[in-house]
């Protein structure tokens, strides 16, 4: 399997875990736990926009561009963005053990999931930033492609 199809696959895993790791949270509910954030006004604050937006919505547009994209730009951005993430994802899961202990275990367990595929992500994308990109590969199936329109 070409390695960016492999990138996109872990990106949408990222993604599809960050939306469970949210559900997860909510399962508290259905045993009677109280969730309700201290000074709740029935508002939904602007930073949780942008963390589903970043977080969730973000990881399933990299995993879309990531079928499309090839240039070496992209690639850097894709091990950057895996890299910042990476740390990310560690203090989340710091955080979580520190305020919550280790009862939940399915959320430790999904957390740490995602700090594993996060890692794989970060070094198959620095595998990936440093190979010829398709489109300078003369065997693509874009060059083959775009020689049979030209002839």
């Amino acid at each position: 399997m070409e390695s960016n199809l492999k990138i996109a696959g872990m990106w949408l895993i990222l993604a599809i875990a960050y939306t469970l790791h949210n559900v997860l949270h909510l399962q508290v509910i259905q045993f009677g736990i109280d969730v309700v954030a201290k000074d709740a006004d029935g508002s939904i604050p602007g930073y949780t926009h942008v963390i589903h937006t970043v977080f969730e919505t973000g990881t399933l547009v990299m995993a879309l561009l990531t079928l499309f994209y090839d240039r070496k730009a992209f690639r850097l951005f894709t091990l950057i963005w895996a890299l910042i993430l990476l740390p990310v994802n560690l203090l989340h899961l710091a955080g979580t053990i520190a305020e919550e202990g280790v009862e939940d275990i399915s959320q430790i367990v999904l957390l740490v999931w995602i700090i594993v595929v996060n890692t794989v992500l970060a070094v198959r994308a620095g595998r990936w930033k440093n190979a010829v990109p398709t489109h300078l590969n003369s065997d693509s199936d874009l060059d083959k492609t775009s020689a049979q329109v030209v002839r």
